[in-house]
């Protein structure tokens, strides 16, 4: 169990990190098999290359569907599909999605802490059928029966992934979603699979997530509020 199919597999499109971080997460859960593509390197071998980044695209076809304006005077969502998928992943779509490999329904839990709330309460939804804000509408889609998830929040993060666990976490004023396990942190913005600290190693409740690239820079993720936590 690890990210280790995803090392140096990068984002297709701007948006799609919800849905590269997914497919790692439950391919490290052992709740997804790499479909197979051709393996250009050798045709001799035929379709038999391991493709984790055809997986997340397939993922995202169904996940890349939140449209967020956050800096209109009143800010917005629409729930939408484009033609190419190019939007956001909402966690009511990750959720959904992971349900339908088979994880059960008490093992799709969504979490948001109070600074979270206060930003998805502020935004309004413009489909037909939406609940007051984003965030009842996420409430609503996640947990209306049959339920795709357990809702749980506003609670702190204070625990990192344990065995046969991993958290889609999302950062940087939510435009970004990255996956961690207990060991390892993927984040598709880089193709990077490796070690990574909360806050510096200092006390929780999460505030920060870091990790030094092989190329030396390291990155520091500001922790937005939300986190998906996934276990078989």
């Amino acid at each position: 169990m690890a990210f280790n199919a995803y090392h140096g597999v990068q984002q297709t499109t701007t948006n799609s990190c919800g849905a590269f971080a997914l497919s790692a997460a439950l391919t490290h859960l052992g709740s997804a098999t790499l479909p197979d593509i051709l393996n250009t390197g050798n045709l001799a071998q035929r379709y038999t290359a391991p493709g984790p980044a055809a997986l997340a695209q397939r993922i995202y076809q169904i996940t890349g569907n939140l449209l967020l304006n956050l800096l209109a005077p009143t800010p917005t969502a629409t729930y939408r599909y484009q033609a190419p998928v190019n939007d956001y992943n909402p966690p009511s779509a990750l959720a959904f999605v992971a349900r339908q490999f088979g994880l059960a329904v008490n093992n799709i839990i969504v979490y948001y802490n109070n600074n979270a709330a206060g930003i998805l309460q502020h935004i309004q939804v413009t489909n037909v059928g939406a609940g007051t804000d984003l965030l009842a509408t996420e409430i609503d889609l996640i947990t209306t029966q049959p339920a795709y998830g357990l809702v749980n929040g506003p609670v702190n993060y204070t625990q990192k992934p344990g065995p046969k666990e991993a958290h889609l976490v999302v950062v940087e004023n939510l435009n970004h979603t990255i996956a961690l396990n207990e060991t390892e942190l993927y984040d598709s913005a880089y193709g990077y699979v490796g070690p990574y600290t909360l806050n510096n190693n200092g006390p929780l409740p999460l505030t920060q997530i870091s990790f030094t690239l092989p190329s030396g820079p390291t990155v520091n993720y500001q922790f937005s509020g939300v986190w998906i936590k996934l276990n078989v």
